[in-house]
């Protein structure tokens, strides 16, 4: 598989809501060759906190916080 290109010093967060969504982010990253040193890191959703810390926005905390809880909250589309 082909690296992704970020731009330079950026940094990738994945979090993962279940187990599965879990594994299948570690394999993107194993597959992209892809280090948590080189800009990409897969955690689970009780570490948000982390992946805010890491990433460098933690003077955006409140606001990602309450967009994710927005997303959670919305009606799924699938089903229309």
């Amino acid at each position: 598989m082909q690296q992704t290109r970020f731009r330079k010093n950026g940094k990738l967060t994945i979090i993962a809501n279940s187990p599965v969504g879990f594994g299948l982010a570690k394999v993107y990253q194993v597959a992209t060759g892809i280090s948590e040193k080189d800009g990409i890191r897969v955690l689970r959703e009780t570490d948000l906190d982390k992946a805010i810390q890491w990433l460098g926005v933690s003077e955006l905390s409140t606001s990602i916080i309450e967009k994710i809880e927005h997303l959670e909250h919305e009606p799924d589309r699938s089903t229309i």
